[in-house]
């Protein structure tokens, strides 16, 4: 009584606060696995947020430092929390550094040219002005540059050899402070110079010794054919939206109508991420199951809507790598995935705790990401909707079971503008940080 007395007190009334906050704390202990990817955002933000090249030993240390003592102090639930967010600030700033050594290579200094480049395609990017290469130049000392071919020309393809003479430049810096910063972009791309053609294309014989195109060069020469395919079938507008959605090409889209689908607010559609990767692996789940449900000994002896949920899994897998593995595609891919191993598993799958598993593995997979729009964007949209679904999921199912039919088919279209409408406040403060 007296210790609760002296919490009445002036001088007891932030401890008290601190009391409060601790036993809160405590209540949520199901749920710190939530803080993990905020902490190690931290860190890699941490890190970007240096004005300064910071040496990797000091935050390994602390990792080090931060994991023995979670180790030790797992049996007291605080300390371990505390802990554990060190160890994942620490890894956060760690996994950047790391990723930004791995990502060294010879920039350009000043522009140079006409020059003569040789070079593999990497990849080749499909504009209705022209094409783009990405290119794995020898002889110049540079890794990777990026030259924009003349208009007209023969279009190689990734594998390829070329010879083109070019204009080469520095990657640009941004055009304003807090802008777009492509130097940035292009120092994680390997990316040494960027600039333009001018002269044709000239495929040339590979140069003796050269190793075999590996299976990167293989996915993007796959990607590169069909894009040309379906723009050969559905020429214009129609053309560029079927490679968006498809392979994950946008630039084949006409200016005009890349432009309408901003105005409607409609672009987010041509970025392939949860709502693509949700309809390959509904269709292919259905489909086979459908299909495998055909054959009487396959259901007799064999679980078919785990079948199912495993091929499904390979086609989205197959479907991420195809369209080029961009950020929400990564982010949506690793969602739907631990969704079908939860039906594997007899699991249920819709959770934070996806969304957080998911965070972390792009995180650490590609740190600089969490910088742009597209991570951003993304996640924000998905932690608000199931936020709000986990929440309030179980009153409007009781609403929407109280309905007749009428009223369920108007249910429908509310969840749809309900979806929209979170989604949407959920991203507006990136986008009107990142778009202004």
């Amino acid at each position: 009584m007296a210790l609760e007395a002296a919490y009445e007190t002036p001088a007891g009334r932030p401890l008290a606060a601190a009391r409060w906050l601790a036993d809160r704390f405590t209540a949520e202990r199901d749920r710190w696995l939530l803080w993990v990817p905020v902490f190690l955002g931290a860190g890699i933000g941490g890190y970007f947020w240096l004005r300064f090249e910071p040496p990797l030993w000091p935050a390994a240390a602390i990792l080090a430092l931060a994991a023995a003592a979670a180790v030790l102090a797992r049996a007291r639930p605080l300390a371990f929390a505390l802990a554990v967010a060190v160890v994942a600030v620490a890894l956060g700033f760690v996994a950047a550094k790391i990723a930004t050594l791995a990502a060294a290579a010879p920039v350009l200094e000043r522009r140079i040219g006409p020059v003569e480049v040789e070079a593999r395609i990497v990849e080749v990017d499909l504009f209705p002005e022209g094409a783009r290469i990405l290119a794995a130049p020898r002889g110049i000392g540079l890794e990777r540059v990026r030259i924009r071919l003349r208009q007209g020309g023969a279009v190689p393809e990734p594998g390829d050899w070329v010879r083109v003479r070019a204009v080469l430049m520095p990657p640009p810096p941004p055009v304003m402070p807090g802008a777009y910063d492509f130097q940035r972009q292009a120092w994680f791309a390997r990316l040494g110079a960027v600039g333009f053609a001018v002269g044709p294309a000239e495929k040339i014989e590979p140069p003796a010794g050269e190793a075999p195109a590996a299976w990167r060069l293989f996915v993007a020469r796959l990607r590169h054919v069909m894009t040309e395919r379906i723009l050969a079938i559905l020429p214009g507008g129609t053309g560029g939206v079927a490679a968006a959605l498809i392979t994950g090409e946008r630039g084949p889209i006409p200016a005009d109508l890349n432009a309408a689908y901003r105005d409607s607010g409609l672009a987010h559609l041509l970025s392939i991420s949860g709502i693509h990767m949700s309809l390959v692996a509904g269709i292919a789940f259905v489909a086979i199951r459908a299909i495998l449900a055909l054959v009487p000994p396959l259901v007799l002896r064999w679980n078919i809507k785990k079948a199912a949920a495993a091929l499904a899994l390979v086609l989205i897998v197959a479907y991420t790598v195809l369209s080029g593995a961009s950020v929400p595609a990564l982010r949506s891919c690793l969602m739907t995935a631990l969704a079908l191993l939860a039906v594997m598993i007899d699991r249920l799958h819709l959770s934070m705790r996806v969304v957080a598993w998911a965070a972390v593995a792009v995180m650490l997979a590609t740190p600089p990401d969490i910088l742009g729009p597209s991570f951003q964007m993304s996640f924000a949209a998905v932690v608000a909707l199931v936020a709000f679904y986990e929440t309030f999921g179980l009153r409007l199912s009781a609403w929407r079971a109280e309905r007749g039919t009428i009223g369920r088919f108007g249910f429908y279209f509310v969840g749809l503008a309900l979806t929209t409408v979170i989604a949407t406040l959920a991203t507006t403060p990136f986008s009107i940080y990142h778009f202004n």
